[in-house]
């Protein structure tokens, strides 16, 4: 079974897979690129650091996108 309940090899979780990588992929490729690989914690606190991690992604995300959005004061 996939991750969607069909089974695997279905088209149209082939499809959902396909999607995936373009979706997911970069999140974890700019991650591992900032933080590394290296977890520091083990066990429950795991899943906490990974929350950290996406914390601090969208963070950086947004304040990038502020800054590019951001309309210059008059001088």
């Amino acid at each position: 079974m996939g991750a969607d309940g069909r089974p695997a090899g279905h088209p149209q979780g082939s499809a959902l897979y396909k999607q995936r990588a373009g979706i997911i992929e970069p999140v974890f490729a700019q991650l591992f690129n900032r933080l590394g690989r290296h977890l520091n914690y083990r066990g429950d606190r795991t899943d906490l650091e990974l929350h950290l991690w996406a914390a601090s992604h969208n963070l950086l995300k947004a304040i990038g996108a502020r800054q590019r959005t951001a309309v210059p004061a008059p001088a």
